[in-house]
């Protein structure tokens, strides 16, 4: 094994992850997914973009297309993996949770997914490389920003390729007046960048993103902000009392997605960067 890429996870925070993705694996269940999509129109755990719209314009931005493989980190449930595979794309999917990876497995049965059960520092993919990685809805907050995480995704992603990132920010406007106004400490929690606890979480800046994976990636675009006025998931039961509101948040969203100050106070971002030839 690469003595870069030892895994450093504890039993303690394996248990933790364990715990969290089974709460997750629940939440993916037929019942739920039938109030989102009665509640919001659509079913928000199907993928875990905002929606299938915004995978499908990922996928127009990296220029997907059928036949064409793709990686995806932290693979959770397997929603973006199986969302991917049944538009014929073939796709690996990395999950580090052996309860979570079953419940992919379970729910996914396609041919054209191939599940890996690893963390993305401790997985040695024996010199293979990907046209295209993802790496959705958080994955990269929970490894420290550093050169280590660069020089694996650098492993990953062929020269020409692509890596989308969607990540958490320090700073999400909605987030800090939500909790604010009930007199919540966790209005704050993403200002000093990074977390405590046995499961750190990291929330660096488009900006830092960039410049640590700056040897091995240039820019394919701005950064595009995810949720700048739409609620965040624990808020959205108000979607069914204002709905017309919630939905005027949605274009507001569309409108600013990609200008700053605006990219830069959504929920997450969306940092797309491609591999130096």
């Amino acid at each position: 094994m690469d003595e870069r890429f030892v895994d450093t996870r504890t039993g303690d925070q394996d248990e933790l992850i364990d715990r969290f993705s089974s709460k997750y694996r629940d939440g993916q269940t037929a019942l739920c997914q039938e109030i989102e999509y009665n509640v919001f129109g659509c079913v928000y755990g199907a993928t875990s973009w905002t929606n299938r719209v915004e995978a499908d314009e990922v996928a127009k931005r990296l220029e997907l297309g059928p036949g064409k493989r793709l990686l995806d980190i932290g693979a959770g449930t397997g929603a973006d993996a199986a969302h991917f595979a049944n538009l014929n794309y073939t796709v690996t999917a990395l999950e580090p949770s052996p309860g979570m990876l079953t419940g992919a497995r379970d729910q996914n049965a396609a041919d054209s997914i191939e599940f890996v059960q690893s963390d993305l520092l401790g997985w040695e993919p024996t010199g293979r490389r990907w046209p295209v990685v993802l790496s959705n809805f958080g994955v990269l907050n929970c490894i420290a920003p550093d050169s280590r995480c660069a020089e694996r995704l650098a492993d990953l992603v062929e020269p020409g390729g692509y890596l989308a990132a969607v990540v958490m920010g320090p700073f999400c406007l909605r987030e800090t007046l939500y909790f604010a106004l009930h007199g919540d400490a966790r209005a704050f929690r993403r200002w000093p960048g990074r977390t405590g606890g046995d499961l750190p979480l990291y929330y660096p800046s488009a900006r830092t993103l960039r410049a640590v994976l700056a040897p091995w990636f240039e820019s394919a675009g701005p950064a595009i902000g995810i949720g700048v006025f739409q609620p965040p998931s624990y808020a959205f039961h108000l979607h069914a009392r204002w709905p017309r509101l919630f939905n005027a948040m949605a274009g507001m969203d569309a409108g600013v997605a990609e200008l700053w100050p605006f990219n830069g106070m959504a929920d997450h971002y969306l940092l797309t960067l491609q591999r130096r030839v």
